[in-house]
């Protein structure tokens, strides 16, 4: 996961994050303009969440996605995520 991540942002992508592993900076979301933490995790535990209105607090980029204001207070555990179609049959 880890060489997964590198290859990733060395093409490109901002966002890219470790999942189910311990590593600190892989775990972590930064802004891809001034490299500040934008959302810090230990496995599924969100430890700080730095976002205001969805952008970088320190130099205003936004970060792609939808957030809400704060995270939720679920802790360390798996949470279900349901996808669903916008569009009509």
């Amino acid at each position: 996961l880890l060489m997964a991540r590198e290859i990733a942002m060395k093409n490109g992508l901002y966002y890219v994050y470790t999942g189910n592993v311990h590593h600190q900076e892989g775990d972590t979301t930064f802004c891809h303009k001034c490299h500040q933490p934008l959302i810090v995790r230990d496995w599924y535990e969100i430890k700080a969440f730095y976002l205001k209105n969805g952008s970088c607090p320190n130099c205003g980029t936004p970060c792609a996605g939808v957030f809400e204001e704060a995270p939720g207070h679920w802790g360390n555990k798996r949470q279900a995520v349901y996808f669903s179609s916008s569009e009509t049959q």
